[in-house]
């Protein structure tokens, strides 16, 4: 689990659209790490010229999530989110 931060590594997922998602209790689950890692990605895919998001719940008024979104309470609003960014950044396949 996690995002890898090495260059190299990032550079072969540059053509395809990355999204990190994370709620809050960050700290008091010591994911300060791991967020900064997927952070670090975003950044990376970014700068070569891909499609690097990171969607931080909390920035949105999204809040009392754990590390499994999508069996909290608020998992419509966070699958709601998910979906507009796949709409925006991930080509539809017509077949």
């Amino acid at each position: 689990v996690g995002c890898p931060t090495d260059p190299e590594t990032v550079d072969k997922l540059a053509g395809i659209p990355f999204l990190a998602v994370y709620g809050d209790y960050i700290k008091s689950r010591n994911q300060t790490g791991r967020l900064e890692a997927c952070r670090t990605t975003a950044e990376i895919i970014r700068s070569k010229g891909g499609i690097g998001t990171m969607m931080e719940l909390t920035e949105q008024g999204i809040f009392g999530n754990t590390h499994i979104l999508m069996q909290d309470n608020n998992s419509a609003a966070i699958a709601d989110q998910i979906l507009a960014w796949l709409a925006q950044n991930v080509p539809a396949d017509d077949n």
